[in-house]
């Protein structure tokens, strides 16, 4: 984006990525909608961000279309359209052939690869109104073997498939929206983690 947009929406805003993000568009003057499955930790959040944008924290579960649709209303009504996407929404788990299973490996795709799509319609007339933007957290899951996370393998290239195709999308292309996938190799550490090889939150925060 040139220019940062006047609304956006953070689907999976709770934590590390997610409360990062919210953190950088706020300090650019960017009202943001916190959307997440628990209000909890959005409430928090949205109680400590400081910056000249506001934050509302909107609970929704991305499975269920309704409760997505009513959130973008929530946001829309009180900051206007939403110009900017950013589907961070994730799945507990991962596992080898020994443990994984069909119901796991559902589970996972329909909050990645199905978040996405019900996100992004619910989206969807405020970002061909703004020419906005699409953002979708990936990684490198989707195009690398990776034998101890069968469930969140299948799902990374299921929600890359979706976000190169919404790309591609020439009616999307036309009203100026652009939709990003963006893999990184190295995971966000969780608060505890002592791995030195994974990226802060705000370092992946700045490079979105």
């Amino acid at each position: 984006m040139s220019e940062p947009p006047e609304t956006a929406l953070i689907a999976g805003a709770g934590r590390r990525t997610g409360a990062a993000l919210a953190r950088r568009l706020t300090d650019e003057g960017v009202d943001v909608g916190l959307l997440a499955r628990s209000r909890s930790d959005t409430e928090d959040l949205a109680a400590e961000l400081d910056g000249p944008g506001g934050a509302l924290p909107v609970r929704a579960d991305v499975t269920d279309p309704g409760t997505v649709e009513r959130a973008v209303g929530r946001v829309r009504e009180r900051f206007g359209p939403v110009g900017a996407l950013v589907h961070n929404a994730s799945a507990p788990g991962g596992s080898d052939v020994e443990s994984a299973t069909v119901e796991d490996m559902r589970a996972t795709w329909v909050v990645r690869a199905g978040g996405l799509l019900t996100c992004v319609r619910a989206c969807l007339e405020d970002l061909r109104a703004t020419g906005g933007t699409v953002l979708v957290s990936g990684t490198n899951y989707a195009t690398e073997p990776v034998p101890d996370q069968l469930e969140w393998a299948s799902a990374a290239a299921a929600t890359r498939a979706v976000a190169r195709s919404l790309a591609a999308d020439e009616s999307l292309r036309a009203d100026g929206v652009s939709v990003t996938y963006i893999a990184l190799r190295a995971a966000v550490a969780p608060p505890d983690s002592g791995w030195s090889g994974a990226l802060s939150a705000d370092t992946v925060a700045d490079s979105y």
